[in-house]
Order: structure tokens, then C-alpha cells, then sequence
């Protein structure tokens, strides 16, 4: 087990969810937290559309042991995490799947 040092506060199942289609818009609006310290890390465009500001579009995990997407990005969220508004650090530094590189 890898140890991060990030803070993980939630996963949103279908209840925070939207049906668009065959799709599903994730409202991390509806966790009750400030958005200012939100980020959302999704392989999917469609689960982050309704708040794109604070989102980070990785690719999809397929099983291969030599992706590293996720642990790319912990020094990023390391970072964020000192930010007033980690949307505006998102803003900054990029929120597609290049952002931890």
C-alpha cells in the first residue's frame, strides 16, 4: 500500500450523480464542502462538466501495472493543498492529464 499524504475526503456514488444519456455528471457541489478546496480527479469528461473549474481529467485505468497517472499527480495535490483556491491553482498550472508532470 502506497502511502500519498493527501487527503482523500470522498467518493460520489449515483446519488450525487446526473443521467445525461448513457453518462453520469458527478455534483461535487452537493458534498456540502467549500468548492474552493474541492478537486475532483475523474477519467471521465461527461462526470466532470458540471464543475470543470475544479476538475483534473486523468485517463482511464486499464489494469496496467506500469500507469503511474495518479502517483504523478501527488506532489501537484501536495501543492493545491497550500492554495487559498485550488481551482485558481488548477486554473494555473492545467486540468488535463499532463497537470502533474
Amino acid at each position: 500500500m502506497v502511502k500519498w499524504a493527501v487527503p482523500v475526503g470522498g467518493v460520489l456514488s449515483r446519488e450525487f450523480c446526473l443521467k445525461r444519456g448513457s453518462k453520469y455528471s458527478k455534483d461535487i457541489g452537493k458534498l456540502g464542502r467549500k468548492m474552493e478546496r474541492v478537486i475532483h480527479i475523474d477519467h471521465d469528461a461527461t462526470a466532470v462538466e458540471l464543475h470543470p473549474e475544479n476538475s483534473i481529467v486523468i485517463t482511464a485505468y486499464d489494469g496496467d501495472d506500469s500507469d503511474t497517472e495518479l502517483l504523478d499527480l501527488i506532489e501537484f495535490l501536495k501543492a493545491a493543498m497550500h492554495a487559498p483556491d485550488v481551482r485558481q491553482f488548477i486554473k494555473k498550472y492545467g486540468g488535463d492529464s499532463n497537470v502533474g508532470r
